[in-house]
């Protein structure tokens, strides 16, 4: 490894999640690839996170803390201005890279030249007792892959996302990509720093793919995402709706949206907040782009249904959601409450009386199988795997440490 500029960093900003990050960070430690360094990034923690540092680190990961809580895209933008790689991808303190990963990575970059390369994730499940996700502990998602990589272009990413209806898979977060440093520092010159709130891996996709006219999409999951009731941020499958509230506490008082009609803090609201400020930020890369409204009105209503099923009080929100949509035109109010039949249905079918009968008809069985022609469950004895990194080494045992492609019959 070359010390003073390694070819890849990995970046690891963290919070309070001592108890993940060790098999995180053993993760990143456990690459067949041998130029990088780890950068752990600890958002002033009260845990037992240097402790853990101490215990799993090594000459290849440099440490470094936080003088304060910083809200996540302080956070994120502070580990950033440590990493000393040509190449830098963040890692979340509760995933999992494969062992393969930076391998593969750095194989795609010398065969396609470009300054962006993405790919999707397979998904463990850690401790939650989210309703959404009650019994899934310890269990493992893969997501079907080809193998294959290809070049996508930005613009048609770009669009997807203003339209909101963008497939998350083919986007490059920076969890899931890795961007080389000169397009980080190129989007950092004109804009003053890379990670903008409220969601900061929304808001430097969106920087980087108005940077780049195409970038690298490597169809075959490279890490396993974790989620649970400990994730940060704001989701609408908690078990506890107002988790996000230490997420909007984090910004001490700053304006967390300024630019979206709507005044509660969802996911699509957020995304949304996010595409407009960069907007903003970027006028002349990202001329000609709107908010689909119908798109806009229908995402932050299904979040709505998410918080409902959770046990949230949502009525204040839809009041609200409802009364702005009245103030549209009446084709996107045709557009949206033809398009909300679905999530409504989607609520309906998981009342007892309603899927009990499905049951009784075999359409649950139909529409499981559906289910299972595009994701592949691996379960092991009981299905449940003790930790993230378990799952890692069960998935890739018996193929030289690469993770399986799912073919087509896969399911």
């Amino acid at each position: 490894m070359n010390v003073s500029s390694p070819y890849f960093s990995i970046v690891m900003p963290t919070r309070n999640r001592a108890h993940l990050l060790r098999y995180a960070l053993q993760s990143a430690l456990d690459q067949t690839f041998t130029d990088y360094e780890i950068v752990v990034s600890n958002n002033f923690s009260s845990d037992d996170t240097e402790k853990v540092i101490r215990q799993v680190g090594g000459e290849r990961v440099r440490y470094v803390r936080t003088d304060r809580v910083l809200p996540m895209h302080d956070s994120w933008e502070f580990a950033l201005t440590q990493a000393r790689g040509e190449w830098i991808l963040y890692l979340c303190d509760d995933d999992a890279l494969y062992p393969h990963a930076l391998q593969r990575v750095a194989a795609t970059i010398r065969g396609h030249q470009q300054e962006l390369v993405c790919w999707p994730d397979d998904f463990y499940c850690h401790d939650t007792t989210s309703p959404q996700y009650l019994g899934k502990r310890g269990q493992v998602t893969l997501s079907r892959g080809t193998g294959r990589t290809c070049d996508i272009t930005s613009r048609s990413q770009l669009l997807a996302l203003f339209k909101m209806n963008s497939n998350y898979y083919t986007l490059p977060m920076m969890e899931n990509s890795c961007c080389q440093r000169a397009l980080v520092e190129k989007v950092r010159r004109q804009l003053g720093r890379f990670f903008f709130p409220p969601f900061p891996d929304y808001t430097s996709c969106v920087a980087v793919l108005a940077k780049t006219d195409t970038y690298t999409y490597i169809d075959d999951p490279l890490i396993l995402h974790g989620y649970g009731t400990h994730v940060s941020g704001v989701s609408a499958i908690y078990d506890k709706p107002t988790v996000h509230v230490n997420f909007i506490d984090d910004f001490q008082g700053e304006r967390v949206l300024e630019h979206v009609p709507l005044s509660f803090l969802t996911y699509e609201n957020g995304i949304a907040e996010c595409l407009l400020r960069m907007r903003n930020a970027m006028p002349e890369e990202l001329s000609g782009l709107e908010i689909d409204r119908a798109g806009y009105f229908v995402g932050c209503y299904v979040d709505t249904v998410g918080l409902a099923r959770n046990g949230a009080d949502v009525s204040e929100m839809r009041k609200e959601l409802f009364a702005l949509l009245a103030r549209e035109s009446l084709l996107v109010q045709a557009r949206v409450r033809a398009s909300l039949l679905g999530p409504r249905l989607r609520f309906l079918f998981q009342r007892g009386i309603v899927r009990d009968v499905m049951l009784r008809l075999g359409i649950l069985r139909l529409l499981d199988a559906t289910i299972r022609r595009r994701k592949r469950k691996i379960v092991r004895g009981n299905g449940r795997f003790a930790n993230i990194l378990e799952a890692v080494r069960y998935v890739c045992q018996g193929s030289r440490g690469h993770r399986p492609t799912l073919g087509h019959d896969a399911g």
